[in-house]
């Protein structure tokens, strides 16, 4: 080796030691944690919350603070303990400002964060005074001074944290939590819009998101939040709805699908494409044998808490309905849903009544026919009210014969007595009072009868109908009929639509 070759390595190998002594000697030699009243300091004022951190620390390997015991403050309208805390987090920083005496934030990375989300009984969510500071001047919401300018950080990443959702609604309070949460965010600063990436594992599903937001918009009138406008794709695979829903939850199933998600932080649109399986809608029912999918156009206004279902197409195989409507959360009497189906398979419907809690007589079975339906309710939709009709056309029910019911006229009619039901036609319409059903115009024509009637169900399906009916084939048929008169013969229906 070359004299000067020598050098050079000798050189470099006492750069190398000088180097790594100083990443080792200066977190000694400076004291960081003296730093900590001027970052509590600006957070305070970014936030306007109550900031609490404990020991600071110095790595030069990679350039970081690390911060132990941080917590966020409640807003002290929802209570006194933590709106977020995390154990540690790290702050990457530039050295040679910090070692200057200022402050440029990098990225800020925490693991295991907590979030307590509570919305009060009014509406309002413990997040919406983050944006807003006290009228008295020199300070911010909470204390914090609000002459410390707020900082600007490239981008937070929370890893495996931990949200917790408290509604305190008064006839209907909740409590869900979501574990495995990871959130990141990129140019996050005042003023100025930011990039996400989010994912949460619930249950055996995952949600993630992606898109832009903010900026965060100050409430522009006492009593009413701040305005966040957003742009966001969320996807979703194998997610429970009770996981979604709060408690207690009566819809089941595993969701699929991609929603799309624009604001302007007062008004937002929620289009989108989801598929359920295994669908049980109703605690009565069981388990859909077949997807349901719906494409839905909707409108959704936080401040008034009201959904507008602009256009939802929902499919069962190849039969369709439309639904149409507002939604209010706050005002359950203002709710109106339309729904409105032609012509569809009654193959594929039959297919999801056992998830609605609907059970043909015998456990039959649809194999042909077509349902056209209508249906118009207002008001609270737990228990139901309104009005539906039904128009059912050239059917054929399986396992279950309406002859058979009544065979003995029906052998001295001449009519067929087989275990399926032709079905030329069947109408019915139907109100809904606080659950409670009155039939009204039902007409049940099958070769060779014809049965009409009306009356009642029970929120718990027990049937009240007072029907009649009339032999309409000729021969056997035509004789019982004279012997009944043009009337008929009436009958009463009792029991459930099971048996």
């Amino acid at each position: 080796m070359s004299r000067s070759l020598k050098i050079i390595v000798g050189l470099a190998g006492a750069l190398v030691v000088l180097i790594a002594g100083l990443a080792f000697a200066i977190p000694h030699l400076v004291n960081v944690d003296s730093y900590r009243g001027k970052i509590v300091e600006r957070a305070e004022a970014s936030l306007g919350r109550k900031v609490a951190i404990g020991q600071i620390r110095l790595s030069l390997l990679p350039p970081a603070l690390k911060m132990e015991k941080v917590a966020v403050g409640e807003d002290p309208a929802f209570g006194s303990g933590d709106f977020a805390r995390v154990d540690d987090v790290l702050v990457r920083v530039a050295l040679l400002p910090l070692l200057g005496g200022s402050l440029d934030v990098s990225v800020v990375e925490a693991v295991h964060p907590y979030v307590a989300l509570i919305k009060n009984a009014k509406g309002d969510w413990n997040i919406d005074s983050l944006a807003q500071r006290k009228a008295s001047p020199g300070a911010a919401a909470g204390g914090a001074a609000s002459g410390a300018p707020a900082i600007g950080i490239a981008k937070l990443r929370l890893t495996d944290g931990t949200i917790t959702l408290d509604d305190r609604d008064k006839t209907k309070p909740s409590h869900q939590a979501f574990d495995k949460v990871n959130l990141t965010l990129e140019n996050l600063a005042p003023d100025k819009a930011f990039d996400f990436l989010v994912s949460v594992k619930i249950g055996k599903g995952t949600l993630e998101g992606s898109g832009t937001g903010g900026p965060l918009k100050p409430s522009s009138s006492p009593g009413t939040p701040p305005s966040l406008p957003l742009q966001a794709h969320i996807k979703m695979a194998d997610l429970d709805l009770a996981t979604l829903a709060p408690p207690p939850a009566t819809a089941r199933g595993q969701l699929t699908g991609a929603v799309d998600i624009k604001s302007d932080g007062a008004d937002a649109t929620i289009d989108g494409t989801v598929k359920i399986e295994k669908l049980q809608a109703s605690a009565k029912g069981r388990p859909a044998a077949v997807p349901v999918t719906a494409d839905f156009k909707t409108a959704y206004t936080p401040a008034t808490d009201v959904l507008t279902l602009k256009n939802v197409i929902v499919k069962v195989g190849s039969a369709q309905g439309q639904i149409n409507g507002v939604v209010n959360r706050k005002n359950p009497a203002a709710n109106h849903i339309t729904m409105h189906a032609d012509s569809a398979a009654l193959v594929e419907i039959a297919k999801l009544l056992p998830a609605i809690g609907v059970a043909l007589p015998n456990n039959s079975s649809f194999s042909s026919g077509v349902l056209t339906n209508s249906g118009d309710f207002r008001g609270s939709f737990e228990p139901l009210n309104g009005q539906s009709s039904i128009n059912v056309q050239n059917a054929k029910l399986n396992g279950f014969s309406v002859t058979e019911k009544v065979s003995a006229v029906a052998k001295l009619a001449g009519l067929s007595i087989g275990r399926n039901t032709e079905i030329q036609k069947l109408k019915a319409n139907a109100t809904f009072v606080n659950g409670t059903a009155t039939f009204t115009g039902i007409e049940l024509i099958v070769p060779g009868l014809t049965v009409t009637g009306s009356g009642t169900m029970s929120p718990d399906g027990q049937l009240n109908l007072r029907m009649n009916a009339v032999l309409t084939g000729g021969g056997g048929a035509k004789v019982l009929s004279l012997l009944a008169g043009s009337k008929g013969v009436p009958f009463i229906i009792r029991g459930t639509a099971q048996n």
